[in-house]
């Protein structure tokens, strides 16, 4: 792999160093731009004390030798730059920069997830609409109950308008 040169770097990098980088905002969509090979790859961005965790989600450290930490760092200015601990893992801060595949997160991690709320939100529901098995009038009490818990239990579903910067959208989620 070639790696660009600085003056191939978006104009987000350059600047970087008068208006600030924001490695959750500007990393990944740089990354995607200046390396189209790793169109395919989320960067995630870990602690320490996650790192057991999120590899066991499918997480993966984002190696020293599979990038060119001082041609990026030559880019932003060192103030922003990320680095390469002893274990050849790179790190911004005092975090571990991880990749993981876009179609491996999107195909099993966010549908296991969503199936997940999807059981919360039915066991809330239950929960909330409580009848004893016994009771006589159960079927009539535990109609009344849910109408009763839909009426005052409040939901809210956020929606943003726009695309994230450097995500595709392949399945026309709203943000």
């Amino acid at each position: 792999m070639a790696f660009p040169k600085r003056q191939e770097w978006s104009d987000n990098v350059l600047n970087a160093g008068t208006r600030g980088f924001n490695l959750l905002r500007d990393f990944e969509r740089e990354m995607h731009l200046a390396y189209p090979d790793t169109s395919h790859l989320k960067f995630g961005y870990f602690s320490d004390t996650d790192i057991n965790h999120v590899h066991t989600m499918g997480w993966r450290h984002f190696k020293g030798d599979m990038f060119d930490v001082e041609d990026w760092n030559t880019a932003v200015g060192l103030r922003f730059g990320v680095r390469v601990d002893a274990s050849n893992n790179i790190m911004h801060g005092e975090n571990y920069i991880m990749i993981m595949d876009r179609g491996f997160r999107d195909e099993i991690i966010l549908p296991a997830r969503k199936a997940e709320i999807t059981k919360l939100e039915q066991s809330a529901d239950e929960a909330a609409s409580y009848v004893h098995p016994e009771d006589p009038e159960y079927n009539k009490m535990k109609d009344h109950a849910s109408e009763l818990s839909e009426k005052t239990s409040v939901k809210y579903k956020v929606k943003v308008k726009g695309t994230p910067a450097g995500d595709s959208n392949p399945d026309g989620a709203t943000w």
